[in-house]
């Protein structure tokens, strides 16, 4: 229901607006520190990756002077060796190698290649090695890693190993191989790889996860520091990717000391940050609830257990690179390996899911959307990407032959399946929450299809695979010529080839057409609100009235952009405070406490108090918005806009959040920026408009008092002359007559004179009579208007022997002022008949037309140019105006036809007043 505040709602004066750059120094330190901590963890994430994509080329080449043993999980075997087991154990990663040598007392040697450098040396399978080059491997289990990738060729290892409890020991000589091949066997289907391509197969797919997780936490932190939940994202993202980093190759235990010890603290910490983010966000993000709220407060019985065991964890793993071995080491390794490693997945697990369905039994519609996301992410993460990694389904499908592939696809697709999959699997969980975050709604399937797919074809994709076709068929030609081509092959892929350079050049012409099409059944909606946003922009100068205009240009925002409620304040002036002007809550949106003119009239203080942080710069400012202080979310509000006025801000257009909690797109925004320049242009317009409509009213009070004054005083005159003047000479003219007839009989000549007196006594009577009776008819208050103006007709005729037809009406609800200005009209217009017009004939009707009362006057004679004449300013000029300035004065109106050669019809149309 739409309401108006009126300016009574008053608040104390602020000052002056301060300078846009004065703005609260808490905030900006605020986000100073969001946007190092989030550098810190990009610069640890990228050193980090950065250390293991060299760890992966390094291993690379190592691998071509390759000692010819395999060791239990450690690296990958060659051609003939290959099995699955080794193949699942190279994704354990460093850790799992670590314990594994430390609980094994050594390295276990699974296989020894035939005259390799370690046959040579005397090892045999089942061999465990203890040391390398004097270090002790079961204190330092790293030694062997970190001489395996500092190695090159020629380089000498001195091994000692255990052979059925028996010390053995050797020299193992590094010797280079040219071509170092490795295979991927999946039910006897081989897929051959080089030693780079096969570690790249293997561990690539490991690197997409925390590449995604970078580019989400960089884009989310970066982008909306002002959020803090979207901050915490970011973070939780950076922190997972940085937790993750252990399990991409075992050789990132060959890391120096210090490089590797570093890298398990900052790892392990980040486990802690993990879930301590997860914790923060879930326990009041999309909603909180009493069960977060009894979690929040005793979050340090769950968070310094937990940062407890992490200390503790840390020391395990730094005694694992440093050989540290004293008795509370002991301890301490005793402890976390009686520990099972799902313990605290598991904890994270159940915390998060008693938080969702917390949330989930008091969550509103738009939240609810959320939290399915988040559950998706969840869900996905934590139960389906462990079970898709325990269940292996491409192994599972081939072992039972339900994958119809030969040869080296076989093993591609094994790898797609368990891998990559795997990996997105652990993506829909940072997707989901940045989608939930930032994006505010579920958008359906058509709208991110063809989003999808319009951004595609703008962005020359279409051009990009047509171009990449063609490039295939050219690759593929070359690459069978030199084996020789059919003829029925080779124009096959020349008519190919052709069609598709037709269809790159075509495309040119069909891409406006496709994505008209896309717009037009895709974006319908989109287009269509745009459409009528454009056209309310237009229509804003057609409204006259602040009241009108107000309540269009909302009301059609709230229905264009389906808003939950939207306000308007304004000021009426630079010394006073501004108030409600106008708002309106959508039906559909549904709140509590219920959002009525309280709720608006609250919040005019702040309002005022942020109007005066923004400047014609900045007219913009949302919710999130750092360098308000979170004022506008506070207000519950998701963007304000500027009204800017002459000398100062007018007041503001307050919008809350979409129905549907929608973003705001950018070409919204700017949009709404360009309407409200217009509104505060009409605004300007209506109150200048206002202020002359005021001057004009009281120009035509001041006009029709004149005219009443005049009016008077003609009544008063015209009665004193009637009165006085017209009785004394009426005596001096009787007086004259009496003496005239007494004279004697011999004064022929005084009589003579006497009658020349009688006779001017009566002229001048006759005279004084007309006069008074132009004054003020006096058919008017005797007879009426009616009479009196077909009197006024019937003289004219007799004065100008013109004739003069007139049509009356029943003028009893006539009354004075409006009698004697239809009067006086009537008389300035046969005057200019007679006088301009030269006419041979007039028509003159008076008649009732509704609730107001016409006099039409129509002549036939030369007529005139209506422009010319008000513009010279002539006598009929100042006759037309008079007429017009006396029906303003009764908020009547005139309007003159005439063309020259086509005689001339004025009409006076006056509104009857109400009795």
């Amino acid at each position: 229901m739409a309401g108006y505040e009126d300016s009574g709602l008053r608040h104390l004066v602020y000052p002056l607006p301060t300078h846009p750059c004065s703005l609260p120094l808490k905030p900006l330190k605020t986000i100073g520190l969001r946007y190092f901590f989030l550098s810190t963890l990009v610069v640890a994430l990228c050193a980090q990756m950065g250390l293991v994509v060299w760890t992966l080329v390094r291993f690379t080449q190592i691998e071509h002077w390759s000692p010819g043993i395999q060791f239990f999980g450690n690296e990958m075997i060659q051609t003939k060796g290959l099995t699955k087991s080794a193949v699942n154990n190279l994704q354990e990663g460093t850790w799992f190698h670590l314990v594994r040598i430390r609980e094994d007392g050594g390295i276990k040697v699974t296989q020894v290649d035939a005259d390799s450098p370690a046959d040579r040396a005397g090892l045999r399978p089942g061999d465990m090695v203890i040391s390398i080059d004097g270090t002790d491997l079961r204190t330092r289990p790293e030694a062997y890693f970190q001489a395996r990738l500092r190695s090159r060729p020629g380089d000498q290892f001195n091994l000692a190993w255990l052979r059925d409890g028996n010390m053995q020991n050797g020299i193992l000589t590094l010797e280079a191989t040219e071509h170092v091949r490795y295979a991927v066997e999946v039910n006897q289907e081989e897929l051959v790889l080089g030693v780079g391509a096969m570690t790249w197969f293997q561990r690539s797919s490991y690197l997409i996860f925390p590449m995604v997780l970078l580019v989400f936490g960089t884009w989310m932190g970066f982008r909306r520091p002002g959020n803090k939940i979207a901050f915490q994202c970011a973070l939780l993202f950076l922190a997972t990717a940085l937790s993750v980093s252990p399990a991409f190759h075992p050789m990132i235990a060959g890391w120096p000391d210090w490089v590797l010890s570093l890298s398990i603290f900052v790892i392990t910490l980040a486990y802690f940050l993990e879930f301590w983010l997860l914790f923060s966000i879930l326990t009041v993000f999309p909603i909180e609830t009493e069960f977060g709220s009894w979690m929040r407060k005793r979050a340090r019985w769950i968070l310094i257990p937990i940062f407890a065991w992490i200390v503790i964890r840390i020391i395990y793993l730094l005694s694992l690179t440093n050989g540290w071995n004293s008795d509370s080491i002991q301890t301490i390794i005793s402890l976390v390996e009686s520990v099972p490693v799902p313990a605290l997945p598991v904890l994270v697990i159940f915390i998060a899911a008693g938080l969702l369905l917390a949330q989930h039994s008091v969550a509103r519609r738009q939240q609810y959307t959320r939290l399915q996301f988040i559950n998706v992410g969840f869900v996905s993460a934590f139960v389906l990407a462990p079970v898709w990694t325990i269940t292996q389904p491409g192994t599972f499908m081939v072992t039972w032959v339900m994958v119809p592939l030969q040869g080296a696809l076989l093993p591609l697709l094994v790898w797609l399946l368990d891998h990559v999959v795997l990996v997105g699997l652990k993506c829909i969980l940072p997707l989901s929450f940045a989608y939930s975050v930032l994006a505010h709604r579920v958008f359906g399937l058509r709208f991110i299809v063809g989003k999808s797919l319009r951004q595609f074809i703008s962005n020359q994709g279409v051009n990009l695979l047509l171009s990449l076709g063609l490039l295939l068929i050219i690759y593929e030609t070359i690459t069978f010529a030199a084996t020789g081509v059919e003829v029925s092959d080779l124009l096959i892929m020349v008519v190919t080839a052709g069609f598709i350079l037709i269809l790159v050049g075509g495309w040119t012409l069909a891409k406006p057409a496709v994505i008209r099409f896309i717009d037009r059944y895709l974006f319908r909606d989109e287009i269509e609100n745009r459409q009528r946003l454009f056209r309310l922009r237009r229509e804003l100068t057609h409204f006259q009235d602040r009241n009108a205009l107000l309540t269009g240009t909302g009301s059609e925002l709230l229905e264009v952009l389906d808003l939950s409620y939207v306000a308007i304040y304004l000021s009426d002036g630079p010394r006073k405070s501004i108030a409600v002007a106008w708002y309106d809550v959508n039906k559909k949106f549904i709140s509590e406490p219920k959002k009525d003119g309280s709720f608006f009239s609250s919040s005019t203080g702040k309002i005022e108090a942020l109007l005066k942080l923004m400047s014609p710069e900045r007219p913009l400012v949302e919710s999130e918005d750092p360098y308000v202080q979170n004022r506008v979310s506070e207000l519950g509000y998701e963007l304000i806009i500027l009204l800017r006025g002459e000398l100062h801000a007018q007041g503001c257009i307050a919008i809350g959040a979409k129905v549907s909690e929608e973003p705001f797109t950018g070409e919204e925004k700017e949009q709404l920026l360009v309407l409200a320049a217009e509104l505060e242009m009409v605004l300007k317009n209506i109150k200048a408009t206002t202020s002359l409509s005021m001057q004009t009213q009281r120009l035509k009070r001041l006009s029709n008092r004149l005219i009443n004054i005049q009016e008077s005083e003609r009544r008063r005159l015209a009665r004193d002359l009637h009165d006085d003047t017209g009785q004394a000479l009426t005596a001096l003219k009787m007086s004259l007559e009496i003496t005239r007839n007494e004279l004697p009989g011999d004064a022929d000549h005084t009589a003579a004179r006497l009658n020349d007196a009688v006779v001017l006594a009566e002229d001048t009577l006759e005279k004084l009579r007309v006069i008074s009776h132009n004054l003020r008819p006096p058919t008017l208050d005797t007879v009426g208007l009616n009479s009196a103006l077909e009197g006024l007709c019937k003289n004219f005729k007799q004065q100008t022997q013109i004739p003069v037809s007139y049509v009356g009406m029943d003028t009893t609800e006539i009354s004075n002022p409006i009698d004697i200005c239809l009067y006086r009209i009537l008389q300035e217009g046969l005057t200019n008949c007679a006088k301009h017009g030269q006419a041979s004939h007039v028509d003159v009707s008076l008649k009732r037309n509704g609730e107001v009362v016409q006099l039409s006057i129509q002549d036939n004679g030369q007529g005139f140019d209506l422009a010319d004449t008000l513009s010279d300013q002539n006598e009929t000029g100042i006759g037309l105006i008079d007429m017009q300035e006396r029906l303003e004065s009764l908020n009547g109106r005139m309007n003159v036809y005439s063309k020259p050669g086509a005689g001339a019809r004025l009409v006076a149309t006056i509104p009857l007043e109400e009795k």
